[in-house]
């Protein structure tokens, strides 16, 4: 008994299809009880050094939606964060923006996660802006038993690291967040960085309690001059962040392939392989 290829089937290629695709063999010599051993993606060093930004638009319990942008200085471990909330899953809705900063310390690598580092990152400012009048509200009620400042007006931001961060929203100053983290290179070229998913359980931050997930991964779109430090032969994901810093040009829009251009390179190659 044979099976029709249906509309939901893919293109089928064989391994002589596409020679020298090692990974193609090994998917067809794979099967139902033995699938493929596949070889792992080389595990690259962590340089946080740079500024990352979030490549579409992320999803938060409660029904919050947000981009995020991460600045790194490993010239004096500090970091520093905007995370900007939105109501809606298209971020087209504001819903308020968070500021922070403090400083971060490498951990040792991770025992759980292949490839990752531990991070353990100090939070020690943070400010608040509310940017819809909902928000605004409920901070205002919020910040009766002083608790998260106040009073709060719309589009005026308020540090509320005396205060101790703000409770409604989850902020507590100063505090620390365990974290993983992990590095890759994309098909483009361009650094990834991925960060430990968010704890959704509400339990106290420690170090045994490291994320075991990533969570979207950050996209780098500039790489601060501090990195270039010496001349010592490094390997090729630094030599490529060394010649970037180098050029001294932001890379805060990286280039990706629309999905207008993918689609017909795609049916191209699928009618090629019959």
């Amino acid at each position: 008994m044979t099976k029709t290829p249906g509309n939901s089937d893919g293109p089928r290629f064989g391994p002589v299809q596409a020679p020298g695709c090692h990974v193609c063999h090994l998917v067809s010599k794979a099967g139902d009880q033995s699938p493929p051993q596949l070889p792992p993606k080389p595990q690259l060093p962590v340089y946080l050094s740079g500024q990352w930004l979030s490549m579409r638009c992320e999803v938060r319990p409660l029904g919050l939606f947000l981009t995020r942008t991460l600045w790194y200085h490993v010239s004096n471990s500090s970091w520093r964060g905007w995370y900007q909330y939105y109501r809606d899953p298209n971020c087209m809705q504001p819903w308020f923006l968070l500021r922070v900063e403090g400083i971060f310390s490498r951990a040792g690598p991770s025992l759980r996660l292949r490839g990752a580092t531990n991070y353990d990152f100090q939070l020690l400012t943070a400010e608040v802006t509310p940017q819809d009048r909902g928000i605004v509200n409920n901070l205002n009620s919020a910040s009766e038993d002083g608790r998260c400042g106040g009073p709060w007006f719309l589009n005026r931001p308020q540090d509320v690291t005396l205060a101790g961060g703000c409770y409604l929203l989850g902020l507590s100053v100063p505090s620390t967040k365990y974290e993983v983290v992990k590095m890759e290179v994309d098909m483009y070229g361009n650094a990834l960085l991925f960060l430990g998913d968010v704890d959704t359980d509400g339990g106290v931050t420690l170090p045994e309690r490291r994320a075991t997930a990533y969570q979207t991964p950050l996209i780098q779109c500039r790489v601060f001059p501090e990195l270039v430090t010496d001349n010592e032969v490094y390997s090729l994901p630094r030599a490529q962040l060394v010649s970037m810093a180098d050029a001294g040009a932001p890379r805060c829009r990286p280039w990706k392939a629309p999905l207008v251009t993918l689609v017909p390179l795609m049916l191209i190659r699928a009618t090629r392989a019959y």
